[in-house]
């Protein structure tokens, strides 16, 4: 496993040398830079040691060197000024791009630019083509998660329903989320039922 470590730094200071704006590289894409062929729980451990080692930082669910730092571009002051304080507000129901829209009165080319340009610096989370969650509320949900599944004794996993009863979320964005959970690794679906695969903070840090 020497040698996919040495590959994961590599790639990680090349994703900051092509990308010196942005926070970091995602675990999916850094796996895919070293075409890892194992398990994503193993591709998880080999992180986690290079995190230990103090070699690798996780933001988020951006993955970049310790001594990294960006400056904010003028999407993120916008957003930091504009947007950050409504998804703040909003909790677990963020709105979506066309609701910021009316909201703030940012066209919707130049809202989706900063949302994007966001994203791309780890301060916002997009969980669909069309709603972004900060970082926060994303790792508050996943608690909620971890409790919905862990009051589940069966083994049987939990559904999208148990999911929205308990968290009082429409059922349409209750997919939204764990479907983004499922993309991430944080679950997984098997059928009607979703179950862990690891611990919140493997995904989206401490």
């Amino acid at each position: 496993m020497t040698g996919y470590r040495r590959q994961i730094i590599d790639q990680i200071d090349n994703f900051h040398g092509s990308n010196p704006s942005q926070q970091g590289i995602s675990e999916p894409s850094l796996s895919r830079s070293v075409n890892f062929s194992g398990s994503h729980f193993l591709f998880n451990v080999l992180l986690q040691s290079l995190i230990d080692d103090d070699q690798v930082t996780r933001t988020g669910t951006l993955l970049h060197k310790p001594e990294h730092r960006t400056t904010l571009s003028k999407e993120e002051k916008e957003f930091i000024a504009k947007i950050k304080p409504i998804l703040e507000k909003s909790g677990n129901v963020a709105p979506r791009t066309r609701e910021l829209v009316e909201m703030t009165g940012i066209p919707l080319k130049h809202l989706e630019n900063i949302l994007r340009e966001t994203a791309k610096a780890g301060s916002i989370i997009r969980v669909a083509d069309n709603r972004y969650y900060l970082p926060g509320t994303i790792m508050a949900l996943a608690e909620f998660t971890e409790q919905l599944a862990a009051n589940n004794t069966n083994d049987e996993g939990f559904s999208v329903i148990q999911f929205r009863d308990a968290s009082a979320i429409g059922r349409n964005l209750c997919i939204e989320i764990l479907e983004y959970f499922d993309k991430v690794g944080f679950t997984r679906r098997d059928g009607n039922a979703r179950y862990l695969r690891t611990e919140k903070e493997n995904i989206f840090g401490p």
